[in-house]
């Protein structure tokens, strides 16, 4: 059985698959019936890190606001044809497109598949689909000096560096789209 996606992207190795508040729900709570719906492997490490104490609000914020998907987090598959399909990743937006169009962007790769470009191929599709909304006219980006590959994937991403983030110790990148 395949299922439909309110909303889905694809490359060659991957399938993005856009949150809503049902699939957020079930990422936030019930693993198995996330794997279901994906039709997907997910890792015993699923969540990331950085995504693990927002998926409640994730899901919390898609419930409510259910025109916001595609704006806020994708899960990523791997899906090349060949293997099983594995849940591996997420990115996507923040969801809050402020007054300037500006939309806040963030991504996380479980630890197996880091530095083999999923980040990038990943992102790049959703930036992509995000520059085409009408009201998102800036993408942003923060992390950590430190965090080399999360800013390698910025600059491929057409993104550069602004200054200082919003927290202490944090770094912002930015693109204007158009």
């Amino acid at each position: 059985m395949v299922a439909e996606f309110e909303l889905e992207l694809r490359t060659d190795r991957l399938h993005l698959i856009a949150a809503t508040g049902a699939i957020s729900r079930l990422a936030a709570s019930d693993r198995d019936g996330l794997a279901k719906v994906l039709n997907a492997c997910v890792p015993s490490d699923w969540p990331p890190e950085l995504l693990a104490d927002h998926l409640d609000e994730f899901a919390t914020t898609l419930e409510q606001k259910p025109d916001q998907v595609g704006l806020h987090m994708w899960f990523w598959i791997r899906d090349d044809g060949v293997g099983d399909r594995v849940l591996i990743g997420n990115g996507g937006g923040g969801g809050k497109v402020d007054d300037r169009g500006a939309l806040a962007i963030g991504y996380a790769v479980l630890d197996a598949f880091q530095k083999l470009g999923y980040a990038t191929e990943a992102m790049s599709v959703i930036t992509g689909w995000m520059q085409r909304q009408p009201d998102v006219r800036i993408l942003t980006a923060d992390t950590c000096p430190h965090l080399k590959p999360s800013i390698r994937v910025m600059e491929k991403l057409g993104m550069t560096y602004e200054g200082a983030g919003p927290e202490a110790g944090t770094i912002r990148y930015v693109r204007t789209i158009g």
